[in-house]
């Protein structure tokens, strides 16, 4: 698996090339299905279908995505989009499937996580170690290789972490195995840190945060944590210090001075962090603290949280105005249209600048045109453009929320939401009610109703109150041995919960490493169910059951023939290019009616169409062709630019070509080529005089320039 994810990772990278993605969505959906029709075939038939409604509510929220062609501004887009979506569902199944399959190895899905996670971080510091070996002509200090952005590393990089602290805090495996925790720690802090990404950073407060919430080995993840971040955070604030690998445009020679040192850093530190992770989990073992320093420690630890977070309030207090002047600055900074996004640098860290008001707030008019259904999925790229403030190109929103309601509308937020609770409920579900820890949150309730049973007593009892609350509540919660597949199943949903407040606030849903990985994990969870309900012998004959798996095959291979067919588009309007340059006009033909028959939805194959058809001299049916893309996406700016560019250069003429580059610049206002294209076909338009103070002759063309000045 984890060779699998690195695959993914280091092939699509960023989802930006039809080409490498289409190889891996097809490789994922193959592998997914055939996961899901061997546990169908397998694994025996529980009393309840685990995992079953949660994979439902995605089926549901994929078919919404692929029915969204109908009415998207931009159906091509929303192909692609549909495309990724059938993938990720196959992964989804998939995880259900292992679930089924290998119940009890939930342990060995962290480790791959963490395998993929660390590999990924290793060839992402190794990249920005050796520039002159790998890329010598990357200007940005902000580290983005090998996935081409810098949030998805970043949030890849926090999925380790969760898991190293899985690795180092569990009781089972070898010293020298759990000290690889701390080390691996350190390299994800490094890679976050140098990511310079906040999204990636918050996010993973979250689900560490989580982590110890309901993980009960609370000191020993602390004592990994601690230890591991010391040494990531070391190596990150002297290369914070270092221009060469902070600043953008450093000079090529001091980039690779730097990067040895920032390599041989991150050995040291590694080597460091496994000797005080070894000795530190030799020593646990020979000499286990007893529970009344276990209690001490941990209230020691809970002590000094609260105190810095105390030192941070008071230190607000004092300058800026006090807390609630600063968070106010950082509403506006983070909401506002006006404010630019921060530099690139490690002061990025330090500051909430960012565009994101910006693209909600588009996001939010787009969604108010289109309340219900939306503008299709992947169609908030286009729309955007009739309501932006700035020339600046957008693909996404950078939120989970705005961008589905753009694209899918209120239908699309509710299939959302619902396969969030399906997965919420299968998780409750699949850990069961079990208490372990004395500080477990969920000791509370009990708790508190046996201590309101002794206040309804004597006074006495209130003077016995405290005791007796403890009393209650460690009877409530009686300790238990860790069970270690339930941390190892807590550790998964953490990643996914990592991941979900990362969504919250950026869109990394298209690269696939990152969905592969939290999906596999979701699915796992929601498969799994509880173990100590066991299910009865297969209630359904072999037939069925491989009619059932018959179905599921085909439908995957059906699947991956649907994602297949832009990757086809794309090579054959490419080998119309070709042809039409070496001057063979009717290869050329052939190839860019092909590529339309492939993806009727794309702009593209009729733009090849039209250019053939005006090589050849015809150039009614060049117009034609361009015609009809203007038809299939009449919400597009470009089909309307690229007509009224032939209309006014090619055909000459003005007057026509006028009336598609007003539309283009309706559809996008603040285009500069849009502008432009306007303004030559209005001075090509044919002048007649008129009389200077007559109302009934004056020109709309100046009218309508005047109105789009105001």
């Amino acid at each position: 698996m984890a060779a699998a994810l690195v695959f993914a990772a280091l092939i699509a990278k960023g989802g930006a090339s039809l080409g490498a993605s289409t190889l891996v969505y097809v490789l994922l959906t193959l592998t997914g299905g055939a996961l899901a029709a061997a546990a169908l075939l397998t694994s025996p038939t529980p009393a309840r279908r685990w995992g079953l409604v949660p994979l439902l509510a995605l089926a549901a929220l994929t078919a919404w995505i692929a029915l969204s062609v109908v009415w998207s501004v931009a159906p091509d887009r929303s192909w692609a989009e549909a495309n990724r979506a059938i993938a990720y569902l196959a992964v989804f199944a998939g995880g259900v499937g292992v679930a089924r399959l290998w119940p009890r190895r939930a342990g060995a899905l962290v480790a791959g996580v963490l395998i993929a996670a660390t590999a990924i971080c290793v060839v992402a510091l190794v990249l920005k170690a050796y520039p002159v070996t790998f890329n010598s002509t990357e200007e940005l200090a902000r580290m983005r290789d090998p996935l081409d952005y810098w949030n998805a590393l970043g949030l890849l990089a926090a999925f380790a972490i969760p898991a190293s602290l899985w690795l180092g805090a569990r009781r089972e495996g070898a010293p020298s195995l759990r000290a690889l925790a701390y080390p691996l720690i350190g390299l994800a802090a490094v890679v976050v840190a140098l990511s310079y990404s906040r999204g990636a950073l918050v996010a993973l407060v979250v689900g560490v945060a989580f982590w110890f919430a309901f993980v009960p080995l609370r000191l020993r993840g602390a004592v990994v944590a601690l230890v591991g971040t010391a040494g990531g955070v070391a190596v990150s604030l002297w290369a914070f210090g270092q221009d060469a690998l902070s600043k953008d445009r450093a000079p090529l020679a001091e980039r690779v001075d730097a990067g040895s040192d920032l390599a041989m850093f991150c050995i040291l530190m590694v080597v460091v962090l496994f000797a005080a992770g070894l000795a530190i989990a030799r020593y646990g073992d020979r000499k286990p603290l007893a529970e009344r320093r276990r209690r001490q420690a941990g209230l020691g630890l809970l002590g000094a949280g609260v105190a810095a977070l105390v030192v941070a309030a008071v230190a607000l207090s004092a300058t800026g105005g006090g807390p609630g002047a600063r968070i106010d600055r950082a509403w506006d900074n983070f909401f506002s249209r006006t404010k630019a996004s921060t530099t690139y640098g490690p002061e990025r860290l330090k500051s909430i600048g960012t565009r994101r008001g910006s693209y909600w707030d588009d996001a939010a008019q787009v969604w108010e045109a289109h309340p219900v259904l939306g503008v299709g999925a992947g169609g908030y790229a286009i729309a955007r453009k009739r309501y932006r403030d700035d020339p600046l190109e957008v693909q996404r929103a950078h939120g989970y929320v705005p961008q589905t309601a753009a694209d899918l509308g209120l239908v699309g937020v509710a299939l959302s939401l619902l396969f969030a609770l399906a997965l919420g409920f299968a998780a409750v579900r699949t850990l069961g009610s079990r208490r372990e820890a004395s500080l477990d949150p969920r000791r509370l309730p009990a708790g508190l109703s046996a201590a309101g049973r002794r206040l309804r007593k004597a006074p006495a009892a209130v003077r016995r109150m405290p005791k007796s609350f403890m009393a209650a509540a460690d009877r409530a919660a009686p300790r238990r041995p860790v069970d270690g597949d339930r941390v190892a199943i807590l550790t998964l949903l953490a990643i996914v919960v990592t991941f979900a407040a990362h969504s919250l606030i950026d869109w990394t849903w298209l690269v696939p490493a990152v969905g592969a990985t939290v999906l596999l994990c979701a699915g796992y969870v929601a498969g799994r169910g509880r173990l100590d309900v066991p299910g009865p012998p297969r209630g359904r004959p072999l037939q069925t059951r491989l009619a059932t798996a018959a179905l599921l095959s085909a439908t995957a291979l059906a699947s991956v023939w649907a994602v297949w067919q832009p990757l086809r588009a794309e090579r054959a309007s490419d080998a119309a290019l070709a042809a039409l340059g070496e001057g063979r006009p009717a290869d050329a033909a052939v190839q860019a009616q092909a590529a339309r028959d492939r993806n009727p939805l794309a702009l593209r194959p009729l733009f090849d169409l039209g250019a053939v058809e005006d090589a050849a001299g015809r150039k009614d049916q060049a117009q034609r062709a361009l015609e009809d893309a203007v038809r299939l996406q009449p919400a597009n700016p470009e089909s309307w630019t690229q007509l009224a560019t032939y209309q006014l250069n090619v055909l000459n003429q003005p007057t026509v070509a006028f009336q598609s580059a007003r539309a283009a610049l309706f559809l996008d206002p603040k285009s500069p080529a849009a502008q432009s294209l306007f303004l030559d076909a209005y001075r090509k338009l044919p002048r007649r005089p008129v009389r200077p103070n007559s109302r009934r002759d004056r020109n709309p063309v100046l009218d309508e320039l005047s109105k789009l000045g105001k």
